[in-house]
C-alpha cells in the first residue's frame, strides 16, 4: 500500500512539475518573455504585471501607415472586450508597444487615434526596442495574444481571430 501511495505521489509531482516549468519563448504555447518598458510618464510597466488578464500585445508606431489604419480595429476590440466577463480571467487589456523614436509623435498618435487604454510603453529605440528584438518583430503592425497565465495563445492574429478566441473564453 505504501508503494502505491508513493507511486501516486511521484506521478502527481511529475505532472505538476511539468506544468509549472513551461519554458519562456516567443511562440504560441510558451510563457511570454517579459517586457519592461517605460510608459508615457516614464514609469516602467512590466507585461508580467498583467497576469490574470487576457493581454493583447500590440506592436505599432506613429510613423507606420498600416498601423494607423489598423488602430480603429484595435480600438473596437478594446471597447468590445474591456468590460467582458471571462471564465478564467479578470478581464482584457491592451499592452501597446510603440516602436517610435519620438515621444511627442507617439503621444500625438495616441491622442489622435483615441487609443484610450492604460498600457502604452516604449523605450523610443524604434526597431532596436528591446521588446521588438526579444520577440523578433520585423514588421508592424504585429501582435501577440497572451492568456491569464502568461502563455502565448497566438502571434500575428487578425482582429477576427482575436474576437473568436476571446468570445470562446467569455462566461
Amino acid at each position: 500500500m505504501k508503494r502505491i501511495i508513493y507511486l501516486f505521489l511521484m506521478g502527481y509531482s511529475f505532472v505538476f512539475a511539468q506544468n509549472a516549468n513551461i519554458p519562456e519563448g516567443i511562440n504560441p504555447g510558451y510563457k511570454a518573455v517579459d517586457i519592461a518598458l517605460p510608459n508615457l510618464n516614464d514609469s516602467v510597466v512590466k507585461l508580467s504585471s498583467l497576469r490574470g488578464y487576457y493581454v493583447l500585445v500590440d506592436f505599432w508606431a506613429s510613423w507606420c501607415g498600416p498601423c494607423r489604419m489598423k488602430n480603429p480595429q484595435i480600438v473596437e476590440l478594446y471597447h468590445t472586450f474591456k468590460n467582458a466577463k471571462f471564465k478564467d480571467a479578470d478581464g482584457f487589456v491592451i499592452y501597446s508597444v510603440s516602436l517610435d523614436y519620438s515621444k511627442k509623435a507617439w503621444e500625438k498618435a495616441i491622442a489622435i487615434d483615441n487609443l484610450n487604454w492604460k498600457y502604452h510603453v516604449s523605450d523610443l529605440k524604434g526597431w532596436n526596442s528591446t521588446a521588438a528584438v526579444n520577440y523578433q518583430i520585423t514588421s508592424i503592425p504585429n501582435n501577440l495574444l497572451i492568456d491569464p497565465n502568461g502563455i502565448i495563445i497566438g502571434r500575428g492574429l487578425s482582429e477576427q481571430q482575436i474576437k473568436k478566441i476571446l468570445n470562446s473564453k467569455k462566461q
